[in-house]
């Protein structure tokens, strides 16, 4: 009765789940010069984006990559004068958005400087039918929002970096907020606690070992069951999506099944990286059930070949 409550449970949860996957491709090759108030230029761009939207949004990809094409971009626009300041920009979204009938294209970038949170620029224009221009545009745009603010005003108008990134930290209320910008391997394992997580468990923990930017196995236990498998993700920073190959045991024996899921990782803007909810739904082929379980779960009705395969729950 249990597994049923829990394979009802299943089947419900994904009916609900409305992932609606909608995407379009822009290139950022339009050429633009950016005057700036302020001496500083574009040392590195990262897309910390999570692939996750609704169905009145788009998720725009930048070909051929976002963040290669943003830099390309402001490597061009930009002049580097002497002693100017190196920035770091983190793109936390992009997308089309449907506003009251209007389509709406909308940039968020926030500002790094010495691996530290100095501002967030948001800028949106309606869409018109040359979207790459439309991009450019807002390009352009954040980083004259920046530019014009106080915490730039405050970040350039002393000598010492210190002082200057102090009295930001304090005008934008993140004294104790730091980044971590580096991706590697040993930062990106995953630890997961929920739901079907673990095995096909009412509880358990899995752990993720990150061995390069694409591959991560993993391996877990719950009550009662284990898993162990494989996730491919498609990026390399610790909240990419990921499709995961696993292997799930119930009840130690009593039903096993072949897995492949697709899932991720949903944290705040600012808190990438960190504790946030864990997700992974999918298909998993039936290998083997007990025959004294498969009667209580199914009676007299052989079994389907293929179940709904899902885990829920919390991980950092």
């Amino acid at each position: 009765m249990k597994f049923k409550l829990l394979l009802l449970s299943s089947v419900l949860f994904l009916t609900n789940a409305g992932f609606s996957q909608d995407s379009l491709s822009i290139a950022l090759t339009l050429n633009r010069s950016i005057d700036t108030r302020h001496s500083f230029y574009i040392e590195k761009v990262v897309d910390k984006r999570m692939r996750v939207w609704t169905a009145e949004e788009k998720y725009i990809n930048v070909t051929p990559a976002t963040d290669k094409a943003f830099f390309d971009f402001y490597s061009q626009a930009i002049p580097r004068p002497d002693q100017a300041k190196g920035m770091t920009l983190f793109i936390s979204d992009l997308k089309v958005a449907n506003e009251s009938g209007d389509e709406v294209l909308k940039l968020t970038i926030d500002f790094i400087y010495q691996n530290q949170f100095v501002f967030e620029s948001s800028v949106s224009q309606n869409v018109s039918p040359d979207l790459e221009r439309d991009l450019a545009d807002l390009a352009v745009s954040a980083i004259a929002q920046f530019d014009v603010s106080k915490e730039s005003d405050l970040l350039f108008m002393t000598r010492q970096p210190n002082e200057e990134l102090e009295r930001v930290k304090a005008l934008s209320n993140s004294d104790d907020y730091e980044l971590d910008m580096d991706s590697g391997e040993g930062d990106r394992n995953v630890s997961a606690v929920g739901y079907q997580i673990g095995g096909l468990t009412l509880i358990g923990f899995d752990y993720e070992f990150r061995v390069s930017d694409v591959f991560g196995p993993h391996i877990g236990m719950g009550l009662s069951g284990y898993t162990f498998g494989l996730k491919i993700h498609t990026g390399e920073f610790k909240d990419s999506p990921f499709f995961n190959i696993s292997y799930k045991d119930g009840g130690f024996g009593a039903i096993n099944t072949i897995a492949m899921e697709y899932g991720g990782r949903l944290t705040g803007s600012r808190n990438k990286g960190g504790f946030g909810f864990h997700y992974q739904f999918g298909l998993g082929y039936l290998t083997n059930i007990d025959p004294d379980f498969q009667e209580r779960l199914f009676g007299d009705e052989d079994p389907p070949p293929v179940l709904l395969s899902l885990g829920i729950g919390m991980s950092w």
